[in-house]
C-alpha cells in the first residue's frame, strides 16, 4: 500500500524533525 507507505515517511520526517 504506497499511501501507508506516505504516511509512515511523513511521521517519521515529522519524528525526526522534533
Amino acid at each position: 500500500w504506497g499511501y501507508s507507505s506516505r504516511v509512515v515517511d511523513l511521521i517519521r520526517h515529522m519524528y525526526n524533525t522534533q
